[in-house]
């Protein structure tokens, strides 16, 4: 249990240390940061699952979590128009959610992430209730990618976690 939370630590540190301006140029790209809650029925809907999809197809990095209250918590960075695209996306939501409210404040863009963490990922419709952290990392190629590949990375990105977690189980 004590190596599991240092490791989290450290992931989360690694994501968000060294803020800059809420908008800045990083290796030639403008980036901007959001942070948001997204309120209604949003939690055991596949919602952290929903927003990581976009994360990934959209190259943004970020930390996306659940809060005691029944919202959603996100912080996203990348590129203004992507994070434009994907709070698009947010807004509606999944279809077995139901999205009453979404609150985004400009956040400090951070230069040193290169992943995006749903933190204590469960899944009913895989009868999967360890709750593991699901990392993906940035691509370097920085390209846009259609709903297909973004679910086929996270497809792969659930499996990797899901036999991880079960060895550790075993």
């Amino acid at each position: 249990m004590f190596f599991r939370r240092v490791k989290i630590f450290l992931l989360i540190s690694a994501v968000f240390l060294a803020p800059v301006a809420a908008s800045a140029k990083v290796e030639g790209q403008k980036l901007a940061a959001i942070e948001g809650w997204v309120h209604g029925n949003v939690q055991q809907v596949g919602f952290r699952a929903f927003i990581f999809k976009q994360a990934i197809r959209y190259n943004l990095g970020g930390l996306i979590e659940n809060q005691t209250d029944g919202s959603v918590h996100f912080i996203l960075q990348g590129q203004s128009a992507r994070l434009d695209e994907a709070l698009t996306f947010i807004k509606q939501g999944p279809e077995k959610a139901v999205v009453t409210d979404v609150k985004v404040t400009p956040s400090l863009v951070r230069k040193d992430i290169a992943s995006v963490i749903v933190k204590g990922w469960t899944s009913k419709s895989r009868d999967f209730g360890h709750p593991v952290d699901l990392v993906y990392s940035l691509r370097s190629d920085d390209q846009v990618l259609s709903d297909i590949e973004a679910q086929k990375i996270f497809k792969k990105t659930i499996r990797a976690a899901i036999l991880s977690a079960e060895k550790v189980l075993r």
